[in-house]
């Protein structure tokens, strides 16, 4: 969870200026990366507040639930038996097993990831640039692995993958369209593009 908040806290500040500042050369463009990254953590503690609010409902136990706190009531129950309060015999990862619905790591990976695809799609699609797919690329993969890893390491069961998901879709277009407003905002076009586009009109003209 450290590495992931790391991640999806300090990864899109860096992204969204690096991108003004190669792509769209003005002199509000810091602003304005430095103002959608105040509404992105808007959305992304939104998104926070609502998967922590269910885990403490919910409840569900992890898949690694009986490795994690080996209850003492597991020696005396029978198949067919409902326990509904058990008391834990180990200490390890005690507070969080059970706390396997939704996904955290799923929704706040997702959130991130496409909420930069689609910021780099907005920005950058006046520029043709293969670094730009290739990040965009990188970003959803990462989602996915994400996901795909809770499931494989047993912390998560597959409908809580889901759920995160489904939890992250509509909070990312919430803080897209309407905290970000679609990111729209003039592009700058870089220079030597201006030069170039000045160069065909003249062509044209003289022609």
């Amino acid at each position: 969870m450290k590495l992931l908040l790391t991640s999806v806290i300090f990864l899109p500040l860096v992204t969204l200026l690096m991108t003004e500042k190669i792509y769209n050369q003005d002199k509000s463009s810091k602003q304005q990366a430095v103002h959608w990254y105040k509404e992105y953590l808007f959305g992304l503690l939104i998104n926070l507040t609502v998967v922590q609010t269910l885990k403490i409902y919910v409840g569900e136990p992890r898949p690694h639930f009986f490795e994690a706190c080996n209850p003492k009531e597991a020696s005396t129950c029978t198949g067919t038996e409902y326990v509904s309060s058990y008391t834990c015999t180990k200490g390890h990862w005690l507070n969080q097993a059970d706390t396997s619905f939704p996904s955290g790591h799923t929704s706040l990976a997702i959130h991130a990831s496409f909420f930069l695809v689609y910021y780099l799609h907005c920005r950058t699609r006046h520029h043709q640039s293969n670094i730009v797919f290739v990040i965009q690329a990188l970003m959803v993969v990462s989602a996915v692995f994400c996901a795909v890893s809770r499931i494989i390491d047993r912390r998560h069961h597959w409908w809580d993958v889901l759920a995160g998901a489904i939890i992250a879709i509509p909070i990312l277009l919430y803080t897209i369209f309407s905290l970000c407003r679609n990111f729209d905002c003039p592009v700058t076009v870089p220079e030597e593009n201006n030069k170039q586009i000045n160069a065909a009109l003249l062509s044209e003209q003289s022609q």
